[in-house]
Parts: structure tokens; sequence; C-alpha cells
């Protein structure tokens, strides 16, 4: 079979711009600009991300709530939710008792 002319040649790449790039997310972006050393602390430069921490640290040492949550859960991550229900008059307990009660209303101005 013979080859056409639209078929590569031996050693030409298909694609020879490369595969695009794809689009950085806002994550990557932060990255990027939290590695910066353009942050003067005393007499050295740190990094963004470095000041951001001692920022955090800051406040939370204040007394800013918010502060110190998002540390604790930065650190220890954020505690299980537990719900302790009441057995005896559970959400679903109630719902069926009321229900129960309109069966029997319905059953009786039914029987007049």
């Amino acid at each position: 079979m013979a080859r056409s002319s639209s078929t590569w040649k031996p050693g030409q790449s298909g694609n020879p711009k490369g595969r695009p790039r794809k689009n950085k997310t806002l994550t990557e972006i932060l990255a990027k600009h939290g590695k910066k050393r353009d942050v003067k602390d005393g007499e050295k430069n740190i990094s963004r991300k470095e000041a951001l921490a001692k920022k955090l640290w800051a406040l939370a040492l204040s007394g800013d709530i918010a502060a110190i949550r998002y540390i604790y859960d930065r650190i220890d991550g954020k505690p299980d939710q537990y719900h302790q229900m009441d057995l005896e008059h559970s959400a679903a307990e109630n719902l069926l008792e009321a229900l129960k009660e309109a069966h029997a209303r319905r059953e009786d101005e039914s029987d007049r």
C-alpha cells in the first residue's frame, strides 16, 4: 500500500507545538506567589507564606477566635460532629405518634 502525502515522515512529530498548557488553578497561583521572599522581617526577607503564618499566629494570640479555630482545624483537623439523640422522644417517634393520631381521627370521622 502506498503512503499518502498526509502521513508523517519518519522522525516528524504529529503535534509540533506539543500539548497545550492548561489554565492554572487559584491554588497553584497562590502557592507560586506565597513562595516569593519579599516580606521584610527585621534584617532578612521571609516568604509570604511565613509572613501570613506569623500574622495568623499574632491574631490568634491576641484572642481572635476565627484565627484560633483556623489554626486548630489546620493542625489537628476539624473535630468529628456527634449528635446524641434522646431515644425516648426522638423526632421519628414523635412523627410516628402524630401520624397515628391523625389516622385515628380520620377513622373516627369516616365512621360517623
